[in-house]
């Protein structure tokens, strides 16, 4: 018990002292280079901290835990500074990173995977698949795979690829139009699906406030 109060003290402090770090580079005078090069790093320790955490919360609601760790929430503060400073100073070294996804056949095939995926998801949550049951956890295995799809999608969207690059003005508006048109299906398609969920979650809420 004890060495668990030193450890909890210990991230307390640490997380103490890279926040407080965090708060001097965040409220620091910058110039309008140093600013984008820190902005770019916050968003990509934003990124890594939100994917950690919901890892974490969707594993602790598959096993059925719902204790909320202290150790956790100092972690997620202490990557969350701790990796915007690093970004921030690799950054000003000239080190940058970027994901784009460019080849449009991958795009377009990941694209209708995640679309299925997720129609197939809310098809087996509304007709209740005993496959996906699962009985030590707070969510189904399906509403699982439903939830990381999203977050999938919300992460696959903002990196396609800039078509404005080396294309004159008209083959960019034709490059959109075609783009536009596929994704526009496939929003649909997924809109459609979360709408039918919803309406389910609304239906079973209501038929239980009656019970």
């Amino acid at each position: 018990m004890d060495s668990e109060k030193l450890l909890l003290s210990i991230h307390a402090l640490n997380a103490s002292l890279v926040s407080a770090v965090f708060f001097l580079s965040l409220f620091g005078h910058k110039d309008e280079l140093e600013q984008q090069v820190f902005n770019r790093a916050l968003k990509n320790a934003v990124f890594i901290t939100i994917i950690s955490l919901m890892g974490y919360s969707l594993y602790m609601s598959v096993i059925g835990n719902e204790n909320i760790s202290l150790t956790a929430i100092f972690l997620s503060i202490e990557s969350l500074g701790g990796l915007t400073l690093l970004c921030y100073f690799i950054g000003l070294k000239g080190v940058c990173f970027s994901i784009y996804i460019k080849n449009k056949k991958i795009l377009q095939s990941f694209m209708w995977v995640l679309t299925a995926m997720g129609g197939l998801s809310t098809i087996s949550i509304i007709f209740k698949f005993d496959f996906f049951d699962n009985a030590l956890g707070f969510i189904r295995y399906d509403e699982l795979f439903l939830f990381i799809n999203v977050m999938l999608l919300g992460i696959t969207t903002p990196l396609l690829p800039d078509i404005r690059k080396n294309l004159s003005r008209e083959d960019y508006k034709k490059r959109e139009k075609e783009i536009d048109k596929t994704f526009n299906k496939i929003y649909r398609i997924y809109g459609i699906c979360i709408i039918v969920f919803i309406i389910y979650v609304i239906y079973r809420i209501y038929n239980k406030g009656i019970g």
